[in-house]
């Protein structure tokens, strides 16, 4: 899966997507955590990190919150 920087901007949103469709056409999951919680700015590597692992560890990949697709 990708934890994706998704800051809910629509910019960053569309180039990131653009991107990751480029890059995976495969198409994985791809979660952020920051629609949640916001930009914790510091602390969202470590966040992100923990998010990651627990993704990783429960096999669930969490949704992305206010997603308009």
């Amino acid at each position: 899966h990708i934890n994706a920087h998704g800051t809910s901007t629509p910019l960053n949103d569309a180039m990131e997507a653009e991107l990751i469709a480029g890059l995976f056409p495969h198409r994985p999951p791809v979660t952020a955590p920051k629609g949640v919680l916001g930009h914790t700015l510091a602390a969202a590597g470590a966040i992100e990190a923990a998010a990651t692992v627990l993704t990783l560890e429960h096999g669930v990949v969490p949704p992305v919150a206010n997603l308009d697709a």
